[in-house]
């Protein structure tokens, strides 16, 4: 499978925001396809080639998955001893969402399908990728008053949740200014303090549902 560069372009100041955030590391964790890099093998290219005899080979895509199907898909195609591969040269635009909902509706929907592929593919999940959980997790316990109650307060206390907290809040700043100085645009970094915080914390909330759905026995393994 040989895929490449993710080039999100917006038309709206919105869309350009959520562009930049789009690719930049703190926004997706630095996947090749969206940050960029070097020519090589990466586990994961959306809108690849594919060989036809080795898609075939290992059951084409599982359409019953919403989201996260080309990734889902790659895993299968490593497992089987295929190599996903991205080229820099290879780029295709992509246009993002058109408001705050929809993005959050996105990526709260990447979030939920990710749980679900993880649960089929458990060594799939990334360091990355469970970070945003985690962060939305100890702002939920943190909001809910939850932290006092759990484990006689010893597990999530506030010593240990408003440090938390704070480093990603000055994060999300840091990140924002970053590439406002970048894009020598203020407005730009003022709606990124937003737009990252809705793209991490939609995905981990997203992520915690559909485990915890899972967990209770609501939902199965993949859902239409």
């Amino acid at each position: 499978n040989v895929g490449g560069r993710k080039d999100a372009v917006g038309e709206t100041a919105f869309e350009q925001a959520v562009a930049v955030a789009m690719t930049s590391r703190f926004g997706t964790g630095g996947s090749r396809f969206h940050v960029g890099g070097e020519a090589g093998p990466v586990d994961s290219v959306p809108f690849g080639v594919f060989r036809r005899s080795a898609l075939e080979a290992v059951g084409g895509f599982d359409e019953r998955l919403i989201r996260n199907q080309d990734y889902e898909l790659n895993i299968r195609l490593r497992n089987a001893g295929g190599t996903i591969w991205f080229d820099p040269q290879l780029r295709f635009v992509y246009r993002p969402r058109t408001s705050l909902r929809a993005l959050a509706r996105q990526y709260w929907q990447y979030g939920w399908w990710k749980a679900i592929v993880a649960r089929q593919h458990p060594g799939s999940l990334k360091a990355r990728q469970i970070i945003p959980a985690l962060a939305t997790a100890v702002l939920a316990v943190d909001a809910t008053g939850l932290g006092g109650r759990l484990l006689g307060g010893r597990l999530l206390s506030t010593r240990v949740r408003r440090p938390v907290l704070l480093a990603y809040v000055l994060a999300v700043i840091a990140a924002a200014v970053t590439e406002g100085v970048k894009h020598r645009s203020a407005m730009l970094a003022l709606r990124l303090c937003v737009i990252y915080p809705v793209m991490h914390l939609s995905w981990g909330g997203g992520f915690i549902a559909s485990m915890t759905t899972m967990l209770l026995g609501r939902n199965q393994a993949v859902r239409r």
